[in-house]
């Protein structure tokens, strides 16, 4: 809801701002194709394969940029950042391709048709008999070895479906299916090449109390990459320096902490993140200038729930609804970072090793 005409303009600058940062990670996305329509092509097997990269560069990007700064060792203070953060997934060559061996894949009734109509004499069988060798098709999947692009393949190249071949049984009747190749035409790769993946929200973080410090994110529904559609984000991390219990204070900042965040796509899928850190960090300098080298572990875990449906029959005949959940590859990463500040304007860059590597780059304004 908006208050009034100029907290409007500040919060579209704001969002406006967000979006560039955005698409300097993007790279070059080329097709608008919906991701959502593209899933409804493909029964959940395939599915799964074909997002799975992007929900390994959404999680890998959910952990990045919260370890920077470690909490400072003080009872009271006021430490105070607001800014924007950008979190880019490197996509490798090997996220881009997918291949299904020995899967079982059903047929919607039009695929079930064709695949019928290459069986030798089938033209020539009684309508009884072509009727149940497509309700057989259509009940019994068919062996196949499934490959294409993902989500970040090639816009040039279709999902394809191998069928070796095999007997079939209709009404104690043995049918043989030659062997032939099926593309689903309508499923290619929508981010094509993108190099990093990227996520981008607003972050504020408020301290300092008994060693403690809060971090907030929050992206309001927005649609910066218009082949996934409107993506929201929310986020939120503690981190504390236990030094501020003993008398003796380091030369140095250390924090443990934890973090939860929530990501959504639409209606189509949701993402969640949960990460265990340890970071440790030294300043140079004070307010008018400083540098601060840091590092740091996490542990951690994404998970991305998938929900679309899946027309078999033509309307209206109800559609298969597929749910199912995919397990980010990340499990740890370990962070090297450098942050330089100048009069209050604070910037973060950190790079993330881990199976899917990561690179942040954060503008904050604070002290």
């Amino acid at each position: 809801m908006r208050a009034n005409g100029k907290c409007s303009n500040k919060g579209e600058i704001f969002l406006q701002i967000a979006l560039i940062l955005a698409m300097l990670f993007a790279g070059e996305v080329l097709k608008a194709q919906d991701l959502e329509e593209t899933l409804q092509q493909l029964p959940e097997d395939p599915a799964k394969e074909f997002v799975r990269p992007l929900t390994d560069a959404f999680g890998a990007n959910l952990n990045t940029g919260w370890l920077s700064n470690a909490a400072k060792a003080s009872v009271s203070g006021l430490d105070f950042k607001i800014g924007l953060v950008g979190m880019g997934a490197f996509i490798d060559k090997d996220q881009e391709i997918f291949i299904l061996l020995d899967q079982f894949f059903p047929l919607t009734e039009s695929q079930a048709l064709n695949i019928a109509q290459t069986i030798p004499g089938f033209g020539n069988l009684p309508a009884g008999e072509q009727s149940a060798i497509l309700a057989r098709l259509l009940t019994v999947p068919l062996k196949s070895e499934t490959s294409g692009p993902t989500v970040f393949g090639s816009e040039d190249e279709y999902v394809t479906v191998q069928f070796p071949l095999q007997t079939i049984e209709a009404n104690g009747n043995q049918y043989q299916i030659p062997a032939q190749v099926l593309e689903i035409t309508p499923v290619t790769g929508i981010l094509q090449d993108p190099g990093i993946f990227p996520t981008v929200a607003p972050q504020l973080s408020i301290g300092t109390l008994y060693g403690t410090q809060a971090t907030i994110r929050f992206l309001p529904s927005s649609r910066y990459i218009d082949e996934l559609g409107k993506i929201s984000y929310f986020g939120w991390g503690i981190q504390h320096n236990p030094l501020v219990w003993f008398k003796n204070p380091l030369p140095v900042d250390f924090s443990v902490a934890f973090f939860n965040q929530r990501l959504k796509i639409e209606d189509l899928a949701e993402a969640s993140g949960m990460a265990f850190g340890i970071n440790v960090s030294k300043t140079f300098g004070g307010f008018v200038g400083s540098i601060t080298p840091y590092a740091g572990f996490m542990i951690e875990k994404t998970t991305m729930d998938i929900e679309y449906e899946y027309q078999v029959l033509p309307p209206p005949a109800p559609p298969i609804v597929f749910d199912f959940e995919i397990e980010g590859a990340n499990k740890n990463r370990f962070i090297v970072g450098l942050g330089f500040n100048v009069v209050g304007l604070n910037i973060l860059a950190d790079y993330n090793f881990s199976e899917v590597n990561t690179l942040n780059l954060s503008v904050l304004y604070g002290f």
